[in-house]
């Protein structure tokens, strides 16, 4: 398995459609701060053949500090979700 960066993925996409890289970037950025910015404000965003991304509510619950045992207390709260559509599922099996 090999770890692969932003950087090369756009490098792949520039080389696949013959945009520049630092186009590709771009985009991927806008489209990167666009997800962000409408998860934060509630929206569901999807994306077809790749998923949907959400925030989910996570309720309070009692949880111990792993270093000293002591119990804590971690509130609601929100949390980013992401859930894979069908297809992009499909190509792991």
């Amino acid at each position: 398995m090999e770890k692969i960066s932003s950087a090369d993925l756009a490098k792949e996409v520039a080389d696949k459609t013959g945009f520049s890289q630092a186009c590709v970037k771009d985009v991927f950025k806008a489209t990167d701060d666009a997800i962000q910015s409408h998860v934060k404000s509630g929206d569901i965003v999807t994306l077809a053949g790749l998923g949907t991304f959400r925030g989910a509510e996570r309720k309070a619950r009692d949880s111990r500090n792993p270093h000293t045992g002591e119990k804590i207390n971690v509130p609601a709260h929100q949390s980013p979700a992401f859930k894979p559509s069908k297809p992009f599922k499909d190509l792991l099996k």
